[in-house]
């Protein structure tokens, strides 16, 4: 049996008017809240207070170790905003921070730690493209 597909309309904002700096995205009819922001929107990124938010969040960038590959860590918080700042401290690879939280702070801890783990085991078996 297969899925039925059916389309979505999702939101491009760009905060600060450009398409390099920090973006959000929501898709119509869900609560969910995405950013994305790199090392020079960063600060921007973490004076959102949206993030102070149960979610969970993505830092990726280039791999040393592999020609072409990627890197990324994932973890999740009930302050989005407090750990990916942390994270990004302790980790210099990353060129690239996303932020997943909802725009009505309902997202519960155990929610966010099953997005958490699919999010690694994704990673781990269809890699960067996933």
């Amino acid at each position: 049996m297969t899925p039925e597909t059916f389309g979505r309309t999702i939101q491009l904002f760009l905060v600060d008017g450009t398409p390099t700096g920090l973006r959000k995205a929501t898709i119509h009819g869900w609560t969910g809240l995405t950013f994305v922001a790199t090392g020079s929107t960063f600060a921007a990124l973490t004076a959102r207070p949206e993030l102070d938010r149960t979610g969970i969040y993505i830092l990726s960038g280039p791999d040393a170790e592999a020609v072409g590959g990627t890197r990324a860590y994932i973890g999740s918080a009930n302050s989005v905003l407090e750990r990916i700042k942390q994270s990004a401290d302790q980790r210099e690879f990353w060129e690239t921070a996303i932020a997943v939280t909802t725009s009505d702070d309902d997202l519960p801890k155990g929610h966010v730690e099953y997005l958490e783990a699919r999010q690694q085991a994704r990673a781990m078996t269809e890699g960067p493209s996933a």
